[in-house]
């Protein structure tokens, strides 16, 4: 399966994940999943667990407040104001 990169941005600290093969996020409208090669895509994200599974099929759980994202060029930011592993 394709890869991408995730970065995970707050004012304090930037988190950089790379051979992401899908990210899990909760979106003002719901779920949202992303996986490579999505079509470039921006909004708001509600506080909450950001699930990511790695190419080696292990998962990866981050605690993010409120905040935004984009996806773009696999690439997918999301910029908000914690995170927490």
């Amino acid at each position: 399966m394709s890869c991408y990169t995730l970065k995970i941005s707050s004012p304090v600290q930037t988190l950089t994940i790379d051979e992401v093969e899908k990210t899990i996020v909760r979106s003002i409208a719901g779920d949202i999943g992303i996986l490579a090669g999505h079509i470039p895509y921006a909004s708001a994200v509600k506080a909450g667990k950001v699930r990511c599974t790695l190419s080696g099929g292990e998962q990866r759980d981050i605690e993010i407040s409120d905040g935004i994202i984009k996806v773009k060029d696999n690439l997918v930011t999301i910029l908000t104001q914690t995170i927490s592993e």
